[in-house]
């Protein structure tokens, strides 16, 4: 319900409700994408160090430690480890397209960042997950902070951590990202104290076309991957990533379609543009969580901002599911109609919570975002008309 305390504000615009994204920033020096735009955006800058003592290193690294003590929250041991997995896993994915190309693709900067972003990210989910808990928890306080009902968030909780979502521009070369986030989230179940053991793992796309696409992309990244086929067993797939178009999730088995519930398991869900696969909000999330459940999702899209538009946060979401509610059982959304024992009937049980709190996708996304490099950064940066910009087909 609402809080009458709270004091109203202007409609906050969404880029400044990403709490995840403004946790992770607060970690690096400059803590902001026009600070390292200015810092890191030159070709100079893009491809690996082959000599001195940061050879092996990115030259990026060389730039974010260069000439400054402690000018980063994280120590120089921890950035030149997370530097070197990215190096290793960039080697591994650009070779084919290398000799494709007969030339070297580099990373930008920004795709740089959105990795480097992933590391710190999965070290502390897989190392140290209460003390960050507790971190995101006071962004989310900060946050709050003279916000209105429309706009608070409601604290993490340890299920929320294991989704996390991506705002990348078409042309920004996510596919790449989404492959070496693989081997990323690979890397950190196997050195894991605890048994993380992936299952399987999942590629969700809106279509065929799509996937297809992406089965193409995984050759030249050299993994393995195939489209699903249902009456495989598990066994016979668990080498490769499955690519499923979404329309094919369901709540039953059917001729075309496998039932979600078939997939559960410690499963590695990648998720590429998933909201625009259907045509329900609650339906998709409902299905995400099932397959993320008891594993990992990472999430990719272009546009988020479209889908969050006219969403709620849990707040609101909640005061909707009890509207329909009150118009259930008494024939009228007007809550100032209802007497006392009216709306006690009204309280949401715990399936109805959970229910809203997944339909609050400005709410969900605020806080799975983990880096923004949307259009209007993409745009800023000057490569608004250009897609087709070396490893940036996608």
């Amino acid at each position: 319900m609402a809080n009458p305390s709270k004091k109203k504000s202007k409609k906050i615009n969404f880029h400044e409700q990403l709490v995840l994204t403004q946790w992770l920033w607060s970690k690096f020096n400059p803590d902001n994408i026009k600070g390292m735009h200015t810092l890191l955006d030159l070709p100079v800058h893009e491809g690996i160090e082959h000599e001195g003592e940061d050879a092996g290193q990115t030259k990026f690294f060389t730039e974010l430690t260069r000439d400054l003590v402690d000018k980063q929250t994280l120590d120089i041991d921890t950035l030149r480890r997370y530097d070197r997995n990215i190096v290793r896993h960039w080697l591994q994915i650009s070779e084919a397209r290398n000799e494709q190309a007969n030339s070297e693709l580099n990373l930008k900067y920004f795709q740089y960042l959105s990795l480097l972003f992933t590391e710190y990210y999965l070290d502390q989910y897989f190392n140290h997950s209460e003390q960050m808990l507790e971190e995101l928890n006071a962004t989310v306080v900060a946050y709050n902070e003279e916000k209105s009902d429309s706009e608070i968030l409601q604290p993490y909780v340890a299920n929320d951590l294991n989704k996390v979502a991506y705002w990348s521009a078409t042309g920004s070369g996510k596919t790449l990202l989404m492959h070496i986030n693989i081997l990323q989230y690979q890397y950190y179940t196997e050195h894991a104290s605890h048994n993380d053991k992936i299952e399987q793992i999942i590629l969700l796309t809106p279509n065929d076309g799509l996937s297809n696409q992406h089965l193409e992309e995984f050759k030249l990244s050299g993994i393995e991957a195939m489209t699903f086929q249902k009456n495989k067993s598990r066994d016979q797939f668990l080498k490769y990533v499955q690519i499923i178009d979404i329309h094919k999730l369901a709540e039953r088995d059917g001729d075309k379609t496998i039932a979600v519930e078939s997939l559960e398991g410690q499963n590695l869900v990648l998720i590429d543009e998933g909201h625009r696969g259907t045509s329900s909000a609650g339906v998709w999330m409902s299905y995400r969580d099932t397959l993320t459940k008891d594993g990992f999702s990472f999430e990719y899209s272009a546009t988020f901002g479209q889908a969050i538009n006219k969403s709620n946060n849990v707040i609101k979401q909640e005061e909707e599911e009890i509207k329909t509610k009150a118009k259930m059982h008494f024939g009228t959304k007007a809550l100032t109609k209802l007497d006392d024992a009216q709306l006690k009937a009204l309280n949401l049980d715990e399936l109805e919570k959970q229910k809203a709190r997944r339909g609050a996708l400005r709410e969900v996304y605020a806080k799975n975002i983990l880096f923004d490099y949307s259009y209007k950064y993409f745009y800023d940066d000057g490569y608004g008309k250009e897609v087709n910009i070396l490893n940036m087909s996608r």
